[in-house]
């Protein structure tokens, strides 16, 4: 008996074997294997999103002239006005992307610039009501640039009917 007693472990010894570490390395290799695969989902969509806008700015690039396109025939001297920047979010499904942009527009008559000036709140809430409805799809070809241009010159003309804007210029364009 008194052999027995000997083998038996003296509890908070040694000799003792603790219980619970197996579950808590568990639970750890878990935890561990978890954040991993999130970082690895997060660097796959960051390197999809880069791939995805050097594919875009690509094609842009290659449907874009090599020559200047010449200059439209008006009447009168052409006068130019700058906007401020815009920065906006896109139409994307899921939302995050979002446009920075700052554009010119032409117009044929001096003396209306104060005109415009005083418009040019009005102005604003057009060109923005126009680049929010925008997707990064729509906005990635020369097409869909062209055709936000023919937008925004025919929301400018309800505002200001009598200053003949023919042309809207981008001065900067990023999409991120």
């Amino acid at each position: 008996m008194a052999e027995e007693q000997a083998a038996a472990p003296v509890p908070g010894s040694d000799g003792e074997k603790k219980k619970g570490g197996a579950p808590m390395m568990a639970i750890l290799g878990a935890f561990m294997l978890v954040v991993l695969l999130a970082l690895g989902g997060f660097f796959f969509m960051m390197q999809s999103q880069a791939k995805a806008m050097q594919e875009a700015l690509a094609e842009a690039r290659k449907g874009a002239p090599t020559t200047p396109a010449p200059p439209e025939k008006t009447q009168g001297e052409a006068c130019y006005y700058d906007l401020d920047e815009f920065l906006v979010n896109l139409a994307n499904p899921g939302g995050g992307r979002y446009l920075r942009a700052t554009l010119s527009f032409r117009f044929h008559n001096e003396a209306l610039r104060e005109a415009i000036k005083k418009e040019q709140p009005q102005i604003r809430d057009a060109a923005i009501a126009v680049l929010t409805s925008r997707t990064t799809e729509e906005l990635a070809s020369e097409d869909g640039k062209e055709k936000l241009k023919k937008d925004l010159i025919a929301h400018i003309a309800k505002i200001l009917p009598d200053a003949g804007v023919d042309g809207v210029f981008i001065q900067s364009f990023t999409i991120q």
